[in-house]
């Protein structure tokens, strides 16, 4: 499927989510509650694919879990090591665990991995820095990453006013639009 099939079934599906059910946004309800709504139409847009919500399995890695590669340097500078990883000034690449917040996938299987989806709310104390990295990191088979998405999807949701701040896409490890 390519890049302007995605887009065009993932615009239908937003539209009906900002339709239906906008009253999760102006509510203030939670973004698991948001991406759960989303993944529901994301569903009936790609009913050949499994859609899930904070998905981390991966049948290529080593204990089933979802991780992702970034470079140190590249979280040091949004602030964003943990605490387990301060002592670690001589690895270039940390290894994280995550648990995206949508994805359009095959299950049990890469080879199919279509979309991924980081959602933010416009009220949100933490910022888009570290989605930024992530999405770059499952687009990408730079340092190791293997996912390999073939698009991923930054949206900010305007809780105040309902409907989207910030729509951003990733492509090949980078930033698209």
């Amino acid at each position: 499927m390519d890049i302007e099939e995605i887009k065009r079934r993932f615009d239908v599906a937003l539209n009906n989510f900002l339709e239906s059910d906008n009253y999760l946004l102006n509510s203030n309800i939670s973004e698991r509650a948001i991406a759960h709504k989303l993944a529901e139409k994301l569903q009936i847009q790609f009913v050949e694919f499994d859609v899930d919500c904070e998905y981390n399995g991966d049948v290529d890695n080593h204990n089933n879990k979802k991780h992702i590669h970034i470079l140190r340097d590249r979280i040091v500078e949004i602030n964003g090591l943990k605490e387990a990883e301060r002592d670690l000034n001589e690895v270039e690449v940390l290894s994280r665990s995550v648990y995206p917040d949508i994805i359009v996938h095959k299950r049990a299987s890469n080879d199919f991995n279509i979309l991924i989806i980081e959602i933010k709310k416009n009220n949100s104390y933490y910022g888009k820095s570290y989605d930024d990295l992530k999405l770059k990191s499952y687009t990408s088979d730079e340092h190791g990453n293997t996912l390999k998405y073939c698009l991923g999807i930054f949206i900010e949701f305007n809780i105040r006013h309902g409907g989207i701040n910030e729509l951003s896409f990733y492509q090949e490890g980078a930033e698209i639009g």
